[in-house]
């Protein structure tokens, strides 16, 4: 039986890669309902920059009432800045050694052996954006997403502001109910008119399995199929439908689960002010490799991303935490 060489073991191997490729971008952006529906509305890429560069209004310009020639407020006043986000960077790894390689007996061989450490690869991936997604970015060094819990909060900084001490400040508060015990309806609705200005409120919710049952059976008596643009990609042809995920409805937002959810929390989210930018380099993963090692038989491939999640007004978020699981 005639064995692979070893340029014809890379070649099938780098085909592998490239097949793979396209399906392991779209499960890393299914990696949790709220990445997805971000994904669905618009996915945003950057060209670059040292960092990520968000600008916010958090004063109102001159103006008002005024009656025939009575003198107007027309001195210019700061009503705009920026608050600025790292870059943050995920990768996984394809890596094989050089016995497996050379022990397989074909291409289909190499070919099982490649998809199977691309799937290990994504799910690498998925796991750690998944559950970065609603942490405060200080994981890992501070290397993770600037996740949730950090921008949707009354204390601390966010892209540099620090909410209580700079003027701009609290144009960056975020609603968040501590108070926690059971899960009830006028508890929820408390927290969704805190997050609702004028007809702008939350389209989607996010929490774990047991508070999601618990909703269903408080909103079981009424209608509680989703409505609007996201209710659309719900749908059995739609993106997040074909995804797999399920939903109810609380008013007019969208009530899913997401297992990397933290227990006892609910999310109330607007995803018009949530972004996940991603670098337009890596935005569908960048391969690096084969890199073979300097003192070990093997070679390694690097899929990489680079972005993060921007949330623009986290006066429009609002999360319920502490919250008794049934």
């Amino acid at each position: 039986m005639a064995h692979l060489s070893t340029s014809e073991i890379d070649d099938i191997a780098a085909a592998t890669v490239d097949f793979r490729l396209p399906t392991l971008v779209d499960n890393v952006y299914v990696g949790t309902p709220l990445i997805k529906a971000l994904d669905v509305k618009h996915r945003i890429t950057a060209q670059g920059g040292t960092r990520i560069s968000q600008p916010i209004l958090y004063g109102r310009a001159p103006g008002g009432s005024y009656r025939g020639m009575s003198p107007m407020d027309v001195a210019r006043r700061k009503t705009k800045t920026r608050f600025e986000l790292d870059w943050k960077q995920y990768y996984g790894s394809v890596t094989i050694d050089g016995l497996t390689a050379l022990s397989a007996s074909g291409p289909d061989a190499i070919f099982e052996l490649v998809d199977t450490e691309m799937q290990q690869a994504e799910m690498t991936i998925i796991e750690s954006m998944g559950t970065d997604t609603f942490l405060d970015g200080t994981s890992n060094f501070g290397w993770a997403l600037d996740g949730l819990d950090e921008a949707v909060n009354t204390t601390g900084s966010y892209g540099g502001i620090n909410r209580v001490t700079d003027v701009e400040g609290p144009a960056l508060l975020g609603n968040r109910d501590a108070t926690g015990g059971d899960l009830t309806l006028p508890a929820m609705q408390s927290s969704w008119g805190a997050a609702t200005h004028g007809g702008r409120h939350p389209d989607i919710i996010v929490t774990d399995q047991k508070l999601y049952d618990r909703i269903w059976a408080h909103v079981h008596p009424s209608q509680r199929l989703p409505i609007g643009p996201l209710a659309e990609s719900l749908s059995d042809k739609g993106p997040m439908g074909q995804a797999g995920f399920d939903s109810i409805r609380f008013n007019t937002a969208v009530v899913m689960v997401d297992e990397k959810c933290p227990a006892g929390t609910l999310w109330m989210l607007n995803t018009d002010y949530i972004s996940l930018v991603a670098h337009v380099a890596r935005a569908n993963m960048e391969v690096q490799g084969p890199v073979t090692s300097l003192n070990q038989d093997g070679t390694v491939r690097k899929l990489l991303w680079m972005g993060n999640l921007v949330v623009s007004s986290p006066r429009m978020q609002a999360v319920m935490t502490n919250l008794t699981e049934p």
